[in-house]
């Protein structure tokens, strides 16, 4: 979805890893332009949370480098229209919002 982004799940800081492999609640929120997106999911002790560019949230249970969150309520299938549209546009910035807590 954010393809170019600067950084990847093995950039994430110690104090949200360690939230996340406690089993914290996580929220991902994308912004483009005036739109907002936001993604809920569960953290589990088994995320390595270790691919240097990728960070992917899925709603089943699978874990690999990549995975952030499990179990979310939401996809990439889920963006609305028109900010999949703005994702396209390579002159838009995105600013992509992290939050872990129990």
């Amino acid at each position: 979805m954010a393809v170019g982004a600067t950084k990847g799940a093995a950039d994430l800081s110690p104090s949200f890893r360690e939230l996340v492999r406690m089993g914290g609640f996580i929220t991902l929120r994308l912004k483009v332009g005036d739109m907002i997106f936001e993604v809920h999911g569960k953290g589990v002790r088994d995320l390595e949370l270790s691919h240097p560019t990728d960070i992917v949230c899925r709603k089943s249970s699978y874990v690999c480098p990549r995975t952030l969150m499990i179990k979310a309520d939401g996809a990439a299938y889920d963006v609305p229209r028109r900010m999949a549209q703005m994702l396209k546009d390579s002159a838009k910035t995105i600013r992509i919002e992290l939050e872990a807590f129990l």
